[in-house]
């Protein structure tokens, strides 16, 4: 079943990253991660944010979605500028596409925002 981003809204706990502790997500993105298996989504999303390309913005769009084959990932600022595009082999998020915001730190759907 896909993932329903729309029945978010806002956030009640503000989840912290392990590994990458400056960083927070909403329960939105946590339900997300934990029904599409994406943890690997949110380490690719906090560890580029020392990346030249990326560094320094405050508001960031990440767009992850599969084919059953690949998996595309783009992020954007906030004037729809492309920042970055990774294309890697995977089956995950077959058939799935998800928009996350990245906000001085914050990851949220844009339900959430």
């Amino acid at each position: 079943m896909p993932f329903d981003a729309s029945k978010f809204k806002g956030t009640e706990y503000w989840w912290q990253h392990p590994k990458y502790p400056t960083f927070h997500y909403t329960d939105g993105v946590a339900a997300f991660v934990e029904s599409a298996q994406a943890d690997w989504l949110l380490e690719h999303i906090f560890s580029y944010q020392a990346h030249p390309d990326i560094y320094g913005e405050p508001f960031q769009v990440w767009v992850a979605s599969g084919d059953g084959l690949h998996i595309d990932i783009t992020t954007k600022d906030r004037n729809k500028v492309l920042l970055k595009r990774k294309r890697a082999y995977s089956s995950l998020l077959n058939g799935e596409r998800i928009t996350l915001w990245l906000v001085n730190g914050s990851l949220m759907l844009p339900s959430e925002y």
